[in-house]
């Protein structure tokens, strides 16, 4: 049972043990054995471990627009010399500027019979637009790029080719560069482009689609705010001090005034009267005093290190880092898809993307 379910089986309103609470007037709890694995089991987005196991995917209501999509004809640079062009750097500036003006865009790579197609695609209601701001976006951060728009026909036998695929996959998680290598940037795609072979020896046909909403930077500041009250939460939990301590203490005082014994043993000679023995006390005014005082103490501190609170505040960070570093060039909601007419084909593909 995944931590989902188990956590849904907590909290069902329908269990013997939350409908004797709910007689009771009392509130339905979180199980707090379960929020330590939860906050695992979403920063480390262990959930998209799931989506091979399940059948059935809910579709989302489609947007208003249209769909159009525009050819790369010829890239400002080849890939071997993509050093010398900062190609990656000016890619983030056509991304900087469709982010500000809140377009919605669309990245296809397809191999088809030994050659390499690059498209973009912009999904917006006002398409001219839209794609006037895309072509303005490519001559202007990425000079010697040629690109050209696909007329309706073409359109459609772009659009077929993705909905014949027999198979598809889903990139998930957050890729990161190899650090030591001399390619760089350009270390997946490009081996891409110039294609894969299936088993036996064929050139694979496949496609590789990037589906990306812009995401306002309101809506990345709200969640750095929400990530760091959580981190502030969670750090109350990471370290723990208790002290416990013990004081034990004896004290014995002991008196004897001479005045009073002699007071007294003249009070119990028989003819001598209570005045006789006052004025015999009060010529004898010597006391004698002992004190005897001891006293034990201890004390101990213990330590408590809760390593899951110490890790899940370790993601946060990681997190908001990310997101802090990322709001220059703006955040997306990106999907990758993999599409091709073999299962095979599309694991290799998905594959060599994960390998980034």
């Amino acid at each position: 049972m995944s931590i989902i379910e188990t956590l849904k089986a907590k909290l069902n309103p329908s269990s013997p043990e939350n409908i004797e609470r709910l007689r009771n007037n009392l509130p339905i709890e979180f199980p707090a054995e379960l929020a330590n694995p939860l906050m695992d089991y979403m920063l480390e987005r262990s959930y998209l471990e799931e989506l091979s196991d399940r059948d059935h995917f809910e579709a989302e209501p489609p947007k208003d627009g249209v769909l159009a999509w525009v050819k790369i004809d010829r890239l400002p640079v080849h890939p071997s010399d993509s050093d010398d062009y900062d190609l990656l750097s000016r890619w983030q500036a056509v991304l900087a500027s469709l982010h500000s003006w809140n377009e919605r865009l669309l990245f296809l790579l397809q191999r088809n019979n030994g050659a390499t197609s690059i498209y973009l695609g912009m999904h917006a209601p006002d398409l001219e637009r839209s794609m006037a701001r895309l072509e303005t976006a490519l001559i202007n951060s990425m000079p010697g790029i040629s690109a050209s728009r696909l007329d309706m026909d073409e359109s459609i036998k772009v659009f077929s080719s993705l909905m014949d695929a027999q198979s598809c996959g889903a990139l998930t998680g957050i890729p990161s560069f190899r650090k030591e290598t001399r390619f760089q940037e350009l270390q997946t795609l490009d081996s891409l482009a110039f294609g894969i072979r299936d088993t036996q020896g064929r050139d694979a046909n496949f496609s590789l689609l990037v589906v990306a909403d812009p995401i306002p930077d309101q809506g990345i500041t709200d969640i750095i705010s929400r990530m760091m009250k959580l981190g502030t939460e969670i750090h109350k939990d990471v370290h723990k001090s208790f002290n416990a301590g013990e004081n034990i203490g004896t004290g014995n005082n002991n008196s004897l005034g001479l005045a009073t014994l002699i007071g007294t043993m003249a009070q119990l000679i028989p003819g001598m009267g209570i005045p006789t023995a006052a004025l015999m006390s009060a010529g004898a005014g010597i006391s004698f005093q002992s004190s005897r005082n001891g006293s034990v103490s201890r004390s101990e501190t213990t330590d408590f290190l809760n390593k899951f609170a110490e890790q899940t505040e370790k993601s946060l960070n990681m997190h908001c880092e990310r997101l802090r570093k990322g709001r220059n060039q703006g955040f997306w909601n990106t999907g990758v898809y993999v599409l091709s007419n073999h299962e095979q084909n599309t694991s290799t593909v998905l594959g060599m993307l994960r390998s980034v």
